[in-house]
């Protein structure tokens, strides 16, 4: 019995993505990282209140994501911060947030590009993805 339990142990390990920044670009970060209550690994990430991967173009694959891009972020109560991208792309807060809220991304000191309507969510790559949802441009990019 105690054999079986430490295989299913092991099996389960294999079977987890690494932990981390740079983990699973591309992917809808909230779907882990939400902080949904209820039972599941899914629900142990530390929560993030918005996060995605930011790429230079908008069709990029997902394994593509660029270091250094600025994220500027405006809420809906005029709260105003930036986080930058990291190697893999990635930018998540944990900051609270009111939604809807305006984002816009710069690289290496060129003028920001925004999106055109306030973001209703935090979950990023949920929308801005390959093939896009809900009039979306498709990734995160910039420039």
């Amino acid at each position: 019995m105690r054999f079986m339990s430490l295989l299913a142990g092991i099996t389960l390990a294999a079977c987890t993505p690494e932990n981390g920044p740079l983990m699973r670009p591309g992917d809808d970060c909230l779907r882990c990282h939400g902080g949904s209550s209820g039972g599941g690994a899914e629900h142990r990430a530390t929560p993030w209140s918005f996060a995605g991967t930011v790429y230079a173009d908008a069709s990029a694959a997902a394994n593509a994501g660029i270091e250094g891009v600025d994220i500027q972020v405006n809420d809906a109560n005029g709260f105003a911060f930036t986080v930058h991208s990291n190697l893999v792309g990635n930018f998540y807060s944990a900051e609270s947030v009111a939604f809807p809220m305006t984002v816009c991304v710069s690289r290496n000191g060129a003028r920001p590009t925004c999106m055109e309507a306030a973001a209703p969510h935090g979950a990023c790559n949920l929308c801005h993805a390959v093939p896009p949802l809900d009039g979306a441009e498709g990734r995160i990019f910039a420039p």
